[in-house]
């Protein structure tokens, strides 16, 4: 697995469009060591072409067979501080003046998509190529001749993408993958580091934030209160469900008809919550979202009891829509009473545990919805986007220093090693189990993979386990990571038995201690997976197994 120190050159001047004489502008151009790129080939669909010293897009016929070649390239934009805002992104793939390479050729108009999938280098092929969005997709005319270099291309909007939704990378892909028509570029494997992939880079300082933060010494409270600019906020509607309401001025939860048709609407709103110092615990969390007193809005009306829930996948506000919205979970969720008048405020929500949730397990922020989506009834706030600043959702979150683990940490000063043995506190670990699969053992005090009869019924149990990764520094290169899993030499327990091979697997969905159950157990990957010969007694320790790379992905 490559890690992502770049190069760096500091330029002196910004890009074209960069417009402003405070922007800092750097260029990205990652060799071999640091760089992220592959080909991916229809013909040989299962085969991986990680350290392949180019990048092509081609439609060709190799021994008269038909085949397709796209390319895949990531640079690490971890470089862009957070308190800056990306103003120009212009990223140049290099022709290979080469008589060895295969040169540009055809009508080979063509596309760089983002990526929108975690991808491998060494891992990616044809057939599990990650998907791409065509979103803010750049169009580049057909190379005009065959070692032509394609410089300056403006992929300002992918980049921001990238920082908004996740750094997955860029695809490169003919417009009409028919033959014959084939791009080719160096990769950052090439013997030329001239011509590596290149993306250059401007930022500047983010404008004046209009998000109100308070903060109260003596408790350590902070007050989020988001506007246009920094609120991310949008209702979705089942009426218009492809359409995006992303700077609507209201938050609702709606159950009406409009024309005589049946439709609902929900909302979904997020908080920064980057602002809570890492040192820090939230102590409690209150949510206020602010009614309407203006005749031109729709009151509150009907028998509206609502409930605030979490969400726990990534959406975006300028994309979610009623098709596209993200999943929540009912875990801590917040049930409120109906509105008892029609422009009624709902202050200090107690939203503790999910906020507390979002900072363990992602923010992916709120949803509001009525408890009974028939008609006819309706809530109606104002959203970050409204008029009234004072009437923008707002967070108030009070903190504290962060309590005693019981996790062991023991650090060893010379190879930088620590031991995770989180305790039940801290510890994250449940059974799930065939026979009983909706309810949860997220306090059962062992974990067991199981096949077995119970009174004649047969029945498997599996165990999940998370260790807080949090711990290793972000400027740190994993080399080791050992798992260790202890029996339990006690005869009311059960034994290790029968020929009992197992595997640890990476699990790649989220999933809560409290709420797992076999119903609902999240999606594993083999990738990488470990398999343990069976146990040789009864009791038998699981020592040091090596999960490197499983932690590493």
């Amino acid at each position: 697995m490559k890690t992502f120190p770049v190069l760096l050159f500091l330029l002196g001047i910004g890009l074209v469009n960069a417009q402003s004489d405070t922007a800092t502008c750097i260029t990205l151009k990652p060799g071999s060591d640091d760089g992220f790129d592959a080909e991916v080939w229809s013909l040989e669909a299962t085969t991986n072409f990680g350290n392949h010293d180019e990048l092509r897009a081609n439609a060709w016929t190799w021994s008269g067979e038909f085949g397709i070649q796209r390319s895949f390239f990531r640079f690490n934009l971890d470089i862009i501080p957070d308190t800056m805002e990306l103003v120009a992104a212009e990223l140049s793939l290099f022709g290979l003046d080469d008589p060895d390479t295969q040169l540009h050729s055809g009508d080979n108009d063509s596309y760089i998509k983002r990526v929108t999938e975690d991808w491998n280098e060494w891992d990616i092929n044809w057939d599990n190529q990650p998907s791409t969005t065509s979103v803010n997709q750049l169009l580049h005319d057909a190379a005009a001749w065959g070692y032509e270099d394609f410089t300056g291309m403006d992929v300002t909007a992918l980049v921001q993408d990238m920082i908004d939704f996740g750094n997955y990378g860029f695809m490169l892909q003919l417009q009409n993958e028919s033959t014959y028509r084939r791009l080719g570029f160096a990769s950052s494997d090439h013997v030329n580091p001239e011509s590596y992939p290149e993306l250059q880079l401007c930022w500047e300082p983010r404008g004046q934030q209009d998000t109100t933060i308070i903060i109260t010494p003596e408790d350590s409270c902070l007050l989020l209160k988001p506007g246009p600019a920094e609120g991310y906020d949008a209702e979705v509607w089942s009426l218009e469900p492809t359409v995006n309401f992303g700077d609507h001025d209201e938050l609702r939860s709606n159950a009406w008809t409009w024309s005589g048709n049946f439709g609902i609407q929900r909302s979904y709103f997020r908080f920064n919550l980057d602002t809570i110092p890492e040192d820090k615990y939230v102590a409690s969390a209150q949510l206020s979202l602010f009614g309407l007193d203006d005749p031109d809005t729709q009151l509150h009306s009907g028998d509206n009891e609502s409930y605030i829930r979490r969400v726990t996948e990534d959406w975006g506000e300028m994309i979610i829509n009623w098709d596209n919205q993200p999943e929540s979970t009912i875990e801590h969720q917040v049930t409120h009473d109906a509105a008892t008048w029609g422009y009624e405020d709902f202050l200090d929500m107690d939203v503790t545990e999910m906020v507390r949730d979002m900072v363990e397990y992602g923010n992916y922020g709120f949803m509001m919805r009525l408890q009974n989506e028939t008609t006819y009834r309706r809530l109606g706030f104002a959203s970050s986007d409204h008029i009234n600043p004072s009437s923008y959702p707002e967070l108030l979150l009070c903190l504290t220093d962060l309590p005693p683990q019981d996790t062991t940490i023991v650090q060893t000063p010379g190879d930088t090693c620590i031991t995770l043995k989180p305790g039940a506190e801290y510890g994250i670990d449940a059974e799930v189990w065939s026979l009983d699969p909706n309810t949860n053992f997220g306090t059962h005090d062992e974990n067991r993979a199981n096949a077995w009869t119970w009174d004649g019924q047969s029945g498997i149990q599996r165990s999940f386990i998370r260790f807080n990764l949090d711990t290793l520094p972000v400027d740190a290169v994993l080399e080791f990571a050992g798992l260790s899993l202890f029996a339990l030499d006690d005869p009311d327990t059960q034994l290790h038995s029968g020929d009992n091979p197992s595997y640890i697997r990476r699990v790649i969905e989220d999933w809560d201690e409290a709420s797992i159950t076999w119903d609902n157990q999240p999606a594993v990957t083999a990738t990488h997976q470990v398999e343990h010969g069976a146990a040789v007694s009864g009791y038998e320790d699981f020592l040091d197994i090596d999960v490197t790379q499983l932690v590493q992905d």
